[in-house]
């Protein structure tokens, strides 16, 4: 699919301008709102928190009701953090903006959401307060259908984003009692549907329309979300069962750890979401959700062939001795519990050697220009000292934009890096550091998916980098479509060179080249005949 969605397409400067000045009107609009109702709920849940201590001849339940203050509001400074990321660094098209708007109203609203509507309807400059706030909550969810890449997949759930947008203004019209009215289901079951199928589309998306990068990127989400789902599916029974009353001690307690273990997962999605859209390549998480799958099956098993081993053993000293009793039972278990962790460790170690550790990488492939005939016209030795100065210059590079050198072969380099935009400068920097030794090398990168042994990286796409690379002129970075898409935020000017075959690569591929030389700040642009931004968040 070659043309970019309507939210990812780039804006002129005065529309990126006037975007940015709405959504930064929107966001002090909302600081404001959001400090004037600060103060007055930190002092409800410190007067709730005193009632509770009085009940309890001074419980220290002021200090822990604090701390559980503090986790509420760090969970909101990690969505503003995120907001302000996303709003310096990828506010360059629609999709930046909304993402930027929607961080800043998760962070306000999941602080306490009832508790800040309740008192903007008593504000005296209601009803702007609660208006405020209902589009925040608007505004909260359908980023999520869009993730990462700007594109509604479904296109349904273009249709169920407009339902989320729509009940909030209903809300804002008439009241709670739109969601009766309007569907004939409660706010609550309206709620749980539109955010199921949230979680439908992701998958939806990760299973048929998302690039290899763009997996990565979900895999993030997922798996913050998954935190964030399973900590709110065993808080929701524990909640309901405790009362309310703040003169009750116990029930004070309980909703107190419930509200600080709520905020604390909380925090999990906005550090999901950082990594997913500024540094999928931070941790392994393939590596991780498939050991952490492995060593579950290992342990249940073992678990499992443990325990028949122990009543077996049981059933057979009963047998021998004549009666069963405690005194069997314990010694046939024993030496079956003592066997238990070395066993595991043992599987663990076999299981560590057929587990996949695949990864999502940045592959860059490159190769010095005419270096036979330097070598002809230089002799060896003075060609060998060239070669030496040659190989610092390229890794004092790869070492700046954290590469990992994977391979030298002769006077070329395979390079793997963790984002696609540090893989990119590193090519502009090396160009241009190797021209003052008047040589010129040729560049490849290509993003996906690859086995990693230790320290040996291979796969198809590794051949496919490599490939692009010797399409590559002097002094060119040539680069894959997939890479393409996954570079945001960049002042890297790509240039289509149009779809190409590669030797042993079915089809052909479409590449573009960078000529431009790196600068950070600036936007990402693709160009035919007009430049135009690309890429997901």
């Amino acid at each position: 699919m070659n043309a970019l969605p309507l939210l990812r397409r780039p804006l002129a400067l005065w529309q990126r301008r006037a975007g940015r000045a709405v959504v930064a009107t929107y966001a002090v609009a909302l600081f404001v709102v959001y400090v004037r109702w600060l103060p007055r709920w930190l002092q409800d849940e410190m007067a709730h928190a005193s009632v509770a201590s009085a009940a309890t001849s001074g419980a220290p339940l002021t200090q822990l009701a604090l701390a559980a203050v503090g986790v509420a509001l760090l969970s909101a400074l990690a969505w503003m953090a995120l907001a302000l990321v996303v709003y310096l660094r990828r506010s360059r098209d629609l999709f930046g903006l909304l993402l930027a708007a929607s961080f800043l109203s998760c962070g306000v609203l999941f602080t306490d959401f009832g508790g800040i509507v309740a008192m903007q309807r008593s504000d005296p400059w209601a009803p702007w307060p609660e208006m405020l706030l209902l589009a925040a909550s608007a505004l909260s969810l359908p980023w999520a259908y869009c993730f990462p890449d700007g594109r509604f997949a479904p296109r349904w759930t273009i249709a169920l984003a407009a339902i989320w947008v729509a009940l909030y203004v209903g809300l804002a019209i008439g009241g709670p009692s739109v969601y009766v009215s309007t569907l004939g289901m409660s706010q609550s079951a309206v709620w749980i549907a539109l955010v199921a199928a949230t979680l439908l589309s992701v998958g939806y998306r990760f299973l048929r329309t998302a690039s290899q990068a763009e997996r990565q990127q979900i895999k993030w989400l997922g798996l913050s979300a998954l935190v964030f789902v399973v900590v709110y599916v065993l808080l929701v029974p524990s909640g309901a069962l405790v009362s309310r009353d703040p003169s009750n001690a116990g029930s004070f307690l309980a909703q107190t750890i419930h509200s600080a273990v709520f905020s604390a997962a909380v925090i999990a999605i906005p550090i999901g979401l950082w990594v997913a859209i500024f540094r999928q390549g931070l941790l392994d998480i393939d590596l991780i959700i498939n050991r952490a799958l492995a060593y579950s099956m290992i342990t249940v098993l073992l678990v499992g062939a443990l325990v028949l081993i122990s009543v077996i053993a049981n059933l057979a000293l009963g047998a021998a001795v004549g009666h069963g009793s405690d005194l069997v039972l314990l010694a046939s278990a024993v030496p079956v519990a003592l066997a238990f962790l070395p066993v595991r460790a043992r599987a663990l170690r076999i299981a560590d050697r057929f587990v996949s550790d695949r990864r999502v990488l940045t592959l860059l492939f490159l190769d010095m220009v005419g270096s036979t005939q330097h070598a002809y016209e230089l002799g060896d030795e003075a060609w060998r000292e060239l070669l030496v100065h040659f190989r610092a210059v390229v890794r004092h590079c790869l070492r700046r934009y954290a590469g990992k050198e994977i391979d030298t072969a002769g006077d070329g380099f395979f390079a793997t890096f963790a984002a696609p935009v540090p893989a990119l400068r590193c090519a502009r920097s090396i160009i241009e550091s190797v021209r003052r030794l008047d040589l010129e090398v040729r560049v490849g990168a290509h993003i996906g998916e690859v086995q990693v042994d230790g320290e040996h990286v291979t796969g198809a796409e590794v051949h496919v980098a490599a490939r692009i690379m010797a399409q590559a002129g002097a002094g060119e970075v040539l680069v894959s479509r997939a890479l393409r898409d996954a570079v945001a935020g960049s002042s890297i000017e790509l240039i289509d060179r149009g779809a190409r075959p590669l030797k042993g690569v079915p089809g052909e591929v479409e590449l573009f080249t960078s000529n431009a030389a790196a600068a950070p700040g600036g936007a990402v642009r693709t160009r035919r005949h007009h430049p135009v931004e690309v890429g997901p968040a």
